[in-house]
């Protein structure tokens, strides 16, 4: 099983995307030069900061997102570097540096005043590979930890273009987009698109009653935009399609392919 996952994760590592999640529990393994995407949550409807944790709070670099978009005049974290930018409450740095590694901190501030905050270790290896065998064994190390009815997160997204890499029993995570502002439709393309399997989601909720994709299995949810199947299991491999539906009438759609280990 090592040697399977390690062959798995050298193989995705030539993949230059790596998507970690402020939500994942482990740290954030990346390698120098890819492309780095790090999930927050939908930044139009937050305000955030992000604050890299050297010293004293006080005294830490912080970058503020508001209405999607990064304040460069109020960021000392990046010092206005063309290549990090915020897309849809991603944080996104293409390429990565070394000087990207450390501890960060995400800070959510709601309409009513509140705040919360989530903490991520970044680690920028010095190649792919190494990167790879890194998160292998934190995830591996990570799972003897954990009880047997509780599995690992797996966060994808169907903005990427890689497949999406799961294991039998665990947590999945498909980020999709913000439920509220459309509708939602997601397809598990087989063999004819008007046969296919579908679910709905309107409102941030799926319809049950509009949904053939799975069965009305208590364990998938959608909850803020993300698709969770907890525990996966075979059947759900495959290739999926996220099809948006705005209030033009217009609509868009985005392939994934998923691949349940």
């Amino acid at each position: 099983m090592l040697i399977f996952g390690l062959m798995l994760l050298l193989q995705t590592a030539a993949c230059l995307d790596r998507f970690c999640s402020f939500d994942e529990s482990g740290p954030c393994y990346t390698a120098l030069g890819h492309k780095l995407n790090l999930m927050m949550l939908d930044a139009s409807e937050y305000e955030l900061k992000i604050q890299k944790r050297t010293n004293d709070t006080q005294d830490d670099p912080v970058c503020r997102v508001k209405n999607g978009e990064m304040k460069r005049s109020q960021c000392d974290l990046y010092y206005n570097r063309p290549e990090v930018t915020v897309i849809k409450g991603t944080l996104i740095i293409n390429p990565v540096n070394r000087t990207d590694s450390g501890n960060y901190r995400l800070t959510v501030y709601n309409s009513d005043g509140s705040e919360t905050s989530r903490d991520l270790h970044v680690i920028v290896e010095g190649s792919a590979t190494a990167a790879a065998t890194s998160s292998l064994t934190s995830s591996l190390t990570s799972a003897s930890t954990q009880t047997s009815d509780y599995g690992l997160d797996r966060f994808c997204s169907f903005d990427q273009s890689d497949p999406c890499y799961t294991a039998l029993g665990h947590k999945l995570n498909l980020l999709m987009v913000n439920a509220s502002e459309y509708d939602l439709k997601i397809q598990k393309r087989i063999n004819n698109p008007l046969d296919d399997p579908v679910c709905r989601v309107k409102n941030d909720k799926m319809k049950r009653s509009q949904c053939d994709l799975y069965r009305n299995r208590p364990e998938v949810t959608v909850i803020k935009g993300t698709l969770i199947i907890n525990p996966v299991n075979r059947t759900d491999s495959g290739n999926y399609r996220l099809t948006l539906l705005n209030s033009e009438g217009s609509e868009t759609s985005r392939d994934l392919q998923v691949i349940v280990e």
